[in-house]
């Protein structure tokens, strides 16, 4: 199947898994540009975390036991292949961990805590972040 649709109600979660194939492996797809590809080959450490979390939340909420995150590098085509299972507990921690955090901030109805190091990716990425850092209520702490 294409474009699994999935919902946790309990974690106010929802979305689309990339694909389920043969009703047992979750895929999320991720296409790259090549320099970010080939840097991410070069340094050894594997997939982000944040790609993680989103093939882990469509493992979890399909009941499945693993998923295949796929980087596709935009110019050659180049693939690479990670699996991950349901129980890897670093993945696990760090999504509950940042569940809660969402969910915190969605009853306060107030952004979560933006990132302030010049360097996090996440910064160049959102287009709210200059009004986020801006809240009193993050420039008293």
């Amino acid at each position: 199947q294409e474009q699994v649709r999935l919902e946790w109600p309990e974690q106010d979660v929802t979305g689309y898994a990339d694909a389920l194939v043969n009703d047992e492996l979750v895929y999320e797809f991720k296409s790259k540009h090549s320099k970010s590809f080939w840097y991410m080959v070069n340094k050894g450490e594997g997939p982000s975390l944040h790609n993680l979390m989103q093939l882990w939340l469509g493992i979890k909420i399909l009941g499945k036991k693993e998923g295949r995150l796929v980087y596709v590098e935009k110019d050659s085509l180049s693939i690479l292949e990670y699996t991950l299972h349901v129980d890897t507990e670093r993945v696990v921690e760090a999504t509950m961990k940042e569940l809660e955090i969402l969910n915190k901030a969605w009853k306060a109805k107030l952004p979560p805590r933006p990132p302030t190091d010049s360097k996090d990716w996440k910064i160049k990425y959102c287009r709210w972040h200059k009004k986020c850092v801006s809240l009193p209520e993050y420039l008293q702490e």
